[in-house]
């Protein structure tokens, strides 16, 4: 299911997709989770939902081919199989956990 209002705000730990009949016609090895273009490792599969572990850091605001979105934000895409490729919305990292910080002293 997409995420509500299309954008979910990511605080850490384990990202869950929501969803039905997940495990009728596929393993774990057909699912391929995506946020921007940088992979999201399943953790768990069950009949009703995925359980991924994001990248520490808050990828680039792409789809997973690199084309950059809209607005400004990963795309977050769940792919089963060759055939099948749903978009759940975007994912806003928490400002103090997503993004690295780079301090340079002069």
């Amino acid at each position: 299911f997409p995420f509500e209002e299309g954008i979910k705000d990511y605080k850490g730990d384990s990202l869950v997709i929501e969803g039905e009949n997940l495990r009728l016609a596929t393993s774990e090895s057909e699912i391929n989770v995506t946020i921007g273009n940088r992979p999201c490792n399943l953790t768990s599969l069950a009949s009703n939902q995925i359980v991924c572990i994001p990248p520490e850091t808050q990828p680039e605001p792409t789809d997973e081919f690199g084309r950059r979105t809209a607005i400004y934000l990963p795309l977050v895409v769940v792919r089963i199989g060759n055939n099948l490729r749903y978009e759940i919305g975007y994912l806003r990292y928490d400002s103090a956990k997503g993004y690295e910080l780079s301090l340079v002293t002069i």
